[in-house]
């Protein structure tokens, strides 16, 4: 894994093989590029055009944002100059780079310069000779380079001087070429031609020469495309060529699109193209933009040959894509493995991990989803991770492992700490080894290692003899650059690794040896590193690459490598480490080394949790089909390096890692772990268990969440086996159904389970009713605060919703109150049936649950940029026939909606209302997204419509107060704070304590009918009366000597301290008193005894903090950004 990224150019050193021509440009001539503006038709953020014309040759380039061809890179000279030639440095070294040079004096006739399309040429640095006078543009267009590598530039030089600094001699001779031209024009407009083209004589000189063009017929350009013009050129038999190409859309109709096939694996979301081909009446075609009607997750894990179709503007007409998803099955022996070497530093700071809720142990977790290979780093003396992965913790945790049934892979660092491309330290107890002693002690240090694990019943299966080792390791002896015979150096060090473990192994064993590097989209690297090994025999079997898809290069560079180094070298091949983020949130406040949705651009997957189980898949498949079967296995880099105290980068240190875990925040297995359970060929599709509770099998609902998985095939139900929990299902999916009427249900016992498949009536709505004696068996064993889930399939056709009728009855009697959960479609209610509730009373006979998708909803103005396809659903409750609209306890209802945040979406910027009847809205406030879910989680304070949608970014200041625009934008989509006008929120702006208390009640939903208070300057009539004289009424504010309230008055620090103490303490009953403990601040003399309390109380609790130099400026104003924060997480208690 690599910790810091360094661009280590090694062939930098080598520079003389890498030179294209030896032209000299004259000394008045200089780089006429550098520093102008640059343009290109795409760009990966971070990749810009003009970092092609920087003075930075080798530390920026330019990058197109795809792996298509051609693109093209553009450079304004902002002048008229005579140039003498081009210089382009590509990105990609010992790769063809196919290209073509054009330059233009108005930026409509292009004149072919250089045409490299057909190059085989690997040279890095390319300089192309021409002569042109009066040039303002340069174009460099990429036509495709080998590899699946992306469209790259380090460097354009164009040599030149300004026009007419040399005096220019007419050409004398005969004429070899004339160089061709391109040029758009628009559908029915007659190509405007030049009268002049670029006549090449026989020193490479040019003139300008006159030409005379073929005449060309309306019908020609009366439609897209493109057509070539001939021309005679005086003074020569040579004939000029012209390039037209017309834009625009053919005068005759659309007659139809050229289908479509494209082909994936299942859970891998096909890539459909971003434009099909259309065909016009009149022959003609073009590639016009289309949106596709893509696949549901759901259809995307079931083999099978799907069509579907898209949408081109300005056409009725469909076109169609065949889609064809293929189960991958990985061949005999194929790894599936997980590197968890923090796993006892998680486990030692209080981590858990759980599995349906259960907890397990990680190892048993991993086992019942497939993985049958664990990777472990061992470090020498590692302080900074406070002990963790050195000797004594591996072997530990190797018996674990091997007990377990797992094989091991064992990743020697020969360092204290981290080692990868930028930095490879030795061990502090080795600093001061000559060359002679370090050889010796990795010999005997991997020979003693790997004794002490054979003697505990643990030896590894294969080794690493150095960590992604592209620089070599333990520098600087064994560096593999920056020294004369570097690998002369560096081979017979990890010579000495890899003989202590062919010594040590047992007789019989065939311990493998890899050998490891970064960066596995470059095959140049991979190639000048293992020849160098070959050139010195060096001994080993498999050779490992890490490849993480925002950092290492294109699937295809990656299966371009894999493909050419086991076929080179004759070696197995292994992805080392991968990983991918299943959401951009943070759970600790430590920068993530994926943060934000740029760095994932090009990078082809969301950061969602399927995201997460198609890139893991993919790389799976990318190895898969590497040649003769040596493409033998992936290792997920710490798929459980979940949030722990302290369990960092180093010992005390944030995580930087938890969104790419396969575990949420809270240690619930995700479902993209199920990616393991992907078939090897001979070996049993269902992994064992190796003695943990039996998986219950499709259909399975998690009770946290209410999320389905739908399985992929029809249980016997006289064989489901059921996992002992404090969760009983009624699943109505995975059953064949009896012959029953339209607004029925078949139920099926199975072993204490019932299972039930509604059918759905004409309306759409399946109907549900469930019988005294089912339910009595379903919650027979069910705890008094159990939960019982119901999940609603239909047993054909579609649904709409559902209406499921409860026989409460039956539980009262048994003295059962469960939590009741209705699942139907992509939404679910959890109604609470606890007498506290206020919904079930003692005597209730028949609760009536239905929930179904909503149509034709108001959208808020400030949703409606972006709310088309989100969530709506109509949610209704009764007991005994009557409505119920009063819940008297939080959490008596929750609801759910299943979705999945678009590219650049934050979660807590998804909104939800409720729509009454007459059309209006109100937003609700107690709202969370699910990362792990992927759903939308609310408490609703009654029944009605609720519609989810997302707030756009609406501030542009929020960069002046950073850590607090999560707690605006927060409350923006809550409804509770609004900005000034012009976009802008002023989070430096006071707030007043009419607006805080305003922003405070409405956060919390504070009312209260009972009491009495009022302020001589609270007058009915101002728009904060209501909230004023509530907070007064429930105690959270007093008014001010005099008995005035201020409301116009900034709130200061300490003020805002106390009303936000006393809100806390209403809404937890809670007796918010600080515990006697002394007030934490530097100034608290300053602090007016009143508030005190409250002020030790609300840092005690983590929700105010001081200033960088200790103090808390009780008197302070208090920030529009502050008065967010705070009340944003008093809205989450």
């Amino acid at each position: 894994m690599r910790k810091t990224f360094v661009l280590i150019m090694i062939l930098a050193l080598l520079s003389s093989p890498f030179t294209f021509g030896n032209a000299v440009q004259a000394a008045a001539e200089g780089n006429v590029a550098l520093g102008k503006p640059a343009s290109s038709d795409s760009e990966l953020s971070g990749y810009e055009a003009g970092m092609a014309v920087d003075a930075e040759e080798w530390s920026t380039n330019w990058a197109a944002n795809d792996g298509s061809f051609p693109h093209w890179l553009e450079v304004d000279l902002q002048g008229s100059y005579d140039l003498s030639g081009a210089t382009v440095i590509w990105n990609a070294w010992s790769y063809i780079n196919q290209y073509t040079i054009e330059v233009s004096r108005d930026h409509k006739v292009w004149i072919t310069v250089a045409d490299q399309s057909q190059s085989v040429s690997t040279e890095q640095t390319q300089y192309n000779a021409f002569k042109m006078r009066n040039i303002s543009y340069v174009r460099v267009t990429v036509t495709g380079i080998n590899g699946g590598k992306w469209a790259a530039v380090n460097d354009v030089k164009i040599w030149g001087v300004p026009a007419g600094t040399n005096a220019h001699e007419p050409q004398q001779g005969v004429i070899t070429s004339v160089l061709p031209i391109r040029l758009d024009t628009e559908v029915g407009k007659v190509p405007e031609l030049p009268n002049v083209v670029t006549a090449v004589y026989g020193d490479s000189g040019t003139e300008d020469a006159e030409v005379t063009w073929d005449v060309l017929q309306p019908a020609d350009y009366s439609r897209p495309g493109t057509i070539t013009v001939g021309g005679s050129v005086s003074a020569t038999l040579l004939r000029a060529v012209a390039e037209v190409t017309v834009t625009g859309d053919s005068t005759t109709p659309i007659s139809g699109f050229e289908p479509v096939e494209v082909a994936t694996i299942t859970d891998v979301p096909a890539v459909l193209p971003s434009a099909v081909k259309a065909t016009y009446e009149d022959g003609s075609s073009k590639q016009l933009p289309v949106v596709w009607n893509d696949l549901s997750e759901a259809q995307y894990a079931v083999e099978g040959v799907y069509t579907i179709t898209g949408q081109v503007d300005g056409t009725e007409i469909q076109p169609t894509a065949v889609i064809t998803v293929t189960a991958l099955v990985l061949q005999s022996g194929f790894i599936k493995g997980a590197d968890i070497s923090t796993l006892q530093a998680v486990e030692d700071a209080g981590g858990k991990y759980y599995d349906h809720g259960v907890e397990k142990d990680l190892l048993d977790i991993l086992k019942s989803r497939g993985v049958n290979y664990i990777r472990l780093r061992i470090w020498n003396d590692p302080e900074e991770a406070g002990g963790y992965n050195d000797r004594e913790h591996v072997v530990e945790l190797a018996q674990r492992v091997k007990a377990k049934g797992f094989k091991l892979l064992l990743d020697f660092h020969y360092s204290d700490f981290w080692a990868d491309p930028g930095k490879q330290n030795k061990p502090g107890a080795w600093v001061n080894y000559s060359y002679e002693e370090l050889k010796q002690a990795v010999y005997d240090y991997t020979h003693s290692v790997m004794e002490e694990l054979k003697e505990k019943g643990a030896s590894p299966d294969m080794v690493q003899i150095g960590n992604e080792i592209n620089g070599g390791m333990l520098w600087p002896d064994g560096k593999s650059y920056d020294q004369e015979n570097a690998f002369d150096k560096l081979v017979p060090l990890l010579n000495s690794g890899v003989q202590a473990v062919r010594d040590a192994q047992a007789v019989g064993q065939n311990i493998k040896i890899m050998i490891h590097l970064a960066e596995g989209g470059k095959n140049d690297t991979f190639r000048w590193f293992f020849d160098e090994l070959t050139k010195r025999n060096l001994d080993y079997d498999v050779i490992g690459a890490s490849f993480y898809p925002y950092w290492s290069g294109t699937l295809d560079s990656l299966q371009y490598n894999l493909d050419d180094i086991s076929k080179r070298y004759g070696k197995e091949v292994i992805v080392a480490e991968t990983a991918y983020p299943f959401t951009l949130e943070d759970a600790d406040g430590f920068e993530n080394n994926i943060a934000r949705q740029d760095q994932l651009d090009g990078s082809g997957f969301p950061a969602t949790v399927a995201g997460q189980k198609a890139e893991v898949k993919t790389m799976m498949n990318v190895v898969s089909k590497v040649p003769e079967g040596k493409g033998t296995g992936i290792f997920y880099w710490e798929p459980a390096w979940i949030p722990a105290a302290g369990v960092g980068w180093k010992v005390g240190e944030g995580n930087a890692w938890e969104n790419q875990a396969m575990f949420d925040f809270a240690g619930n297995a995700l479902p993209s772990l199920d990616v393991f359970k992907t078939p090897v060929t001979g070996e049993d599709e269902t992994p064992g268990d190796n003695g943990s509770e039996p998986d219950p099998g499709n259909g399975e609902v998690d009770p946290g969440t209410g999320e389905v998985d739908p399985g992929t095939g029809e249980p016997d139900p006289g064989t489901v086996e059921v996992a002992p929990s404090p969760v009983i299902v009624i699943n109505t999916g995975g059953v064949n159904p009896a012959s029953t009427t339209a607004s029925t249900a078949t139920v099926v016992q199975a072993e204490g389970q019932l299972q039930v498949k509604a059918l759905v009536g004409s309306n759409g709505i399946a109907k549900v009713t469930l019988t005294a004696d089912e339910l009595k068996q379903a919650v027979a064993k069910l705890p008094d605060n159990g939960k019982l889930v119901i999940t609603i399939q239909p047993a054909a056709g579609e649904s709409i919703g559902a209406n499921v009728e409860i026989p409460l009855a039956s539980l009262l009697e048994l003295g059962k109150r469960p939590q009741l959960v209705i699942v139907c479609g992509a939404a679910s209610i959890t109604v609470s049936t606890e007498a506290g509730a206020g919904i079930v009373k003692d005597d209730a006979k028949i609760m009536t649950v239905s929930l179904s998708g909503a149509t034709s909803i108001p959208i808020p103005q400030q949703l409606s940029a972006g709310t088309r396809g989100y969530p709506a659903y109509d949610f209704h409750l009764a007991v005994d026939g009557v409505t119920v609209n009063q819940f008297n306890k939080p959490g008596a209802v929750v609801i759910a909606m299943n979705y999945s945040l678009k590219p650049g979406e934050k979660g807590h910027q998804i909104a939800v209302y409720s729509i009454s009847a007459d059309g209006k809205y109100e937003y609700v406030r107690d709202v969370q997204y699910d990362q792990a879910a992927e759903q939308i989680v609310f408490q609703p304070r009654h029944f009605s419509t609720y519609a989810a949608g997302y707030v756009i970014d609406q501030f542009t200041d929020l960069n002046t107060a950073g850590w607090a625009s999560q707690a605006i934008e927060t409350l923006t989509a809550r409804g509770v704070v609004q900005g000034t006008g012009n976009g802008q929120f002023v989070p430096q702006g006071n707030v007043t304590r009419a607006e805080y208390v305003s922003m405070l009640l409405s956060a919390l939903q504070l009312t209260t009918e009972q009491g009495s208070a009022s302020f001589p300057d609270v007058h009915p009539e101002s728009w904060y009366y209501p909230a004023v004289i509530t907070a007064g009424k429930l105690g959270i504010v007093q008014g001010l000597a005099g008995g005035d309230f201020g409301p116009s008055d900034f709130l200061t620090r300490e003020e805002m301290a106390v009303i936000s103490c006393r809100a806390l303490k209403l809404i937890n009953e809670i007796k918010a008193d600080g515990n006697g403990s002394p007030v934490p601040f530097k100034d608290k003399n300053s602090i007016s005894p009143y508030a005190s309390e409250a002020v030790t109380f609300l840092e005690q609790a983590g929700f105010i903090k001081g200033f960088g130099d200790g103090s808390f400026k009780p008197q302070a104003h208090t920030s529009r950004a502050e008065a967010a924060s705070i009340v944003s997480a008093l809205m989450q208690q």
